[in-house]
């Protein structure tokens, strides 16, 4: 630090020298900052002017921890040149309205920096966290500013405890004033949607209603985990809370992505046939060929077709390429697969048919058509199993 020093006589000499050119005996010294504002002194009460060099920057350098509804967690540290620092914790919208920061600032004076320090915060609220250092001189130096946002206040908190490309897994855990509260699961955009469709038939007054109507129920701490989920995909869930008394309270909503399946390889589709036999048709006893698809472990997803092959093979190309498709709109019910399935066919017997199925990965790559080409045999046996469920159809012609 270099300092230059001036005796007050030489600031005496300063201000006589330019008092003689003047009417006016001066005994005031004002300094103005760049910004406008003024700081005054008694001419009788100065001793001596400074001028010193402070090195480095003087400020304070936030990390965040963890942001509740009630509290926010974060840490400050001080740079070499800073001696002290104030804060203030207030809405983003009454720090961008006021143009004097030091009007917001605590009172108390922090000369240590602060780890994981604790700040008594309001749920569902845009913060701004203000730091004013200060060097050795107590001068006011750079301001730091940190915004974040409050979530809601969780009558029910929500614990992802495992998920895979086809399940959640979850814990929930309400709080006192939760006598019980209703959970419902569905893909991103269709819960509003479905509310719009059941409302009329099923009186409901508001969503709310729907989701008690059709949510899981629980009354105390419990996990749940739901299944045949679609791999890669967003899932919005709505939870409902009741008081003691039954009152609604306001609605929660939360999001999760499910796991993409498969990898970035080649996805292929394994296809066997299996027996040919008589099987249950919406009481009909009719022919049907049994087909098990087997995705490898790089198919995210996959679809099959079985074709009669007379009228496959004039337009083959084209149905390969309708396989190996996305839906006309985005989560079409039955368009893929995912898991190994097996399923019947209804064949007449002598019948050439065509089996193919295509997979795509986890980067949505098409891998290679699988196609299976037979006849069926000419005759059934007598006596035949029944039929394995699945998805059944008969052959495309």
């Amino acid at each position: 630090m270099r300092k230059y020093l001036y005796s007050i006589f030489a600031l005496f000499m300063c201000i006589a020298t330019y008092a003689q050119n003047t009417t006016v005996e001066y005994n005031r010294m004002i300094v103005c900052d760049n910004e406008g504002n003024l700081k005054g002194f008694n001419i009788e009460n100065v001793s001596h002017i400074e001028f010193v060099n402070v090195e480095g920057p003087v400020k304070v350098d936030l990390t965040l921890g963890k942001v509740e509804n009630d509290k926010l967690v974060v840490s400050m540290k001080r740079s070499e040149a800073c001696k002290s620092f104030q804060i203030a914790c207030e809405p983003t919208n009454i720090v961008e309205e006021t143009s004097d920061i030091a009007s917001l600032l605590e009172p108390q004076r922090y000369y240590v920096d602060l780890k994981d320090t604790t700040i008594n915060v309001s749920p569902n609220v845009d913060y701004t966290l203000v730091v004013q250092a200060y060097d050795e001189y107590d001068i006011p130096c750079e301001v730091t500013k940190l915004q974040f946002q409050t979530p809601d206040m969780q009558l029910v908190e929500v614990e992802s405890i495992e998920a895979t490309p086809s399940e959640l897994k979850l814990k929930f855990t309400p709080n006192a004033d939760v006598s019980s509260f209703y959970v419902l699961l569905g893909l991103e955009g269709t819960t509003e949607q479905q509310y719009n469709d059941f409302a009329p038939t099923y009186g409901f007054n508001n969503i709310e209603d729907m989701i008690k109507h059709f949510g899981v129920k629980f009354v105390q701490e419990s996990e749940y985990n739901w299944t045949q989920l679609t791999s890669g995909k967003r899932y919005e869930m709505y939870i409902l809370a009741l008081d003691a008394n039954g009152t609604y309270a306001p609605l929660q909503i939360k999001y999760f992505d499910i796991p993409k399946k498969g990898g970035e390889g080649i996805a292929e589709v394994e296809i066997t046939l299996g027996n040919y036999r008589l099987s249950d048709w919406g009481g009909q006893t009719l022919a049907s060929q049994f087909v098990t698809y087997t995705p490898n472990d790089q198919a995210s997803s996959y679809r099959f077709g079985v074709y009669l092959a007379a009228q496959y093979d004039p337009v083959a190309e084209e149905i390969k390429k309708d396989l190996c498709s996305d839906p006309p709109t985005e989560n079409t019910f039955g368009w893929f697969f995912e898991e190994k399935i097996t399923t019947d066919y209804q064949i007449n017997p002598n019948t050439e048919f065509v089996v193919i199925a295509a997979a795509k990965n986890v980067n949505g790559e098409w891998g290679p058509v699988t196609e299976v080409r037979s006849t069926t045999p000419g005759e059934l046996p007598a006596n035949s199993a029944p039929a394995i469920r699945g998805v059944r159809s008969r052959a495309s012609e």
